[in-house]
């Protein structure tokens, strides 16, 4: 790994959404300017004053806004601030931001994401990605056009968290508690989601379908596309389908 970084060779290349603040009403300087001041934002509800803490510290270090896809060193403290962006986002309900600002990243497995990748004589081995941010990356699905995708992640989380050593199961019991309570949280919205789209009008529950069949066909599913298009074809069995 170590050879591959000393080749220039770059996998993981995020980059801000917009710089754009937040909240302008409330001056930046009020707001510590550090790792440290996120707590006491957060906690005194000062959501946006803390995104844009995280928004000026990223584009000080090279990963602000025009910056996604173009090479750039991933150290833990960028992703602790990533991580700790992506909460806020969560928390702020910027579900479309959160998505695109977290693609770069990939499956969080990629090999600049890890610290040996860095230096042969680091004498840290493993994930640079905090466990927060393996949270959010699990459900973050859930605000897509796929939502159900969410279980996949979120059950393959639950997988390595159950793979951990015995001198850290206590940690990671709690780690697994709130991964399952996640995976609830998930299913929930999936049971809401189906309810919801078979209690409709068959007028309206066409339209979803088509609207559903043209998203899968605009990222390349194939599979659901054609699943899509067979549901469409059921529904409308009685007249022609025709699909604007």
């Amino acid at each position: 790994l170590y050879e591959e970084r000393r080749r220039g060779v770059c996998y993981t290349m995020p980059g801000l959404k917009s710089e754009k603040r937040r909240a302008e009403h409330t001056r930046f300087k009020d707001a510590y300017c550090g790792l440290h001041s996120f707590d006491i934002n957060s906690s005194s509800c000062h959501l946006e004053v803390a995104v844009n803490a995280t928004t000026v510290l990223l584009s000080q270090m090279g990963q602000g806004e025009g910056k996604a896809g173009k090479p750039s060193t991933i150290t833990p403290l960028h992703a602790e601030i990533w991580g700790i962006r992506f909460q806020l986002l969560m928390a702020l309900k910027l579900y479309s931001q959160l998505v695109e600002e977290l693609q770069p990243f990939g499956e969080l497995d990629a090999p600049d994401l890890c610290y040996q990748y860095y230096s042969e004589s680091n004498e840290k081995t493993g994930s640079l990605i905090p466990f927060s941010m393996r949270l959010i990356h699990a459900e973050v699905l859930r605000f897509t056009p796929f939502p159900w995708k969410a279980v996949e992640r979120v059950k393959r989380l639950e997988l390595d968290v159950n793979k951990v050593r015995e001198d850290t199961i206590s940690a990671w019991h709690q780690r697994l508690t709130v991964v399952q309570k996640m995976y609830a949280r998930v299913l929930f919205f999936l049971g809401v989601y189906i309810r919801c789209y078979v209690e409709v009008s068959p007028c309206i529950q066409t339209a979803l379908l088509e609207a559903m069949f043209r998203m899968a066909l605009s990222v390349g599913d194939e599979k659901a596309a054609n699943k899509m298009l067979e549901c469409v074809s059921k529904s409308t069995s009685t007249q022609p389908c025709l699909l604007k």
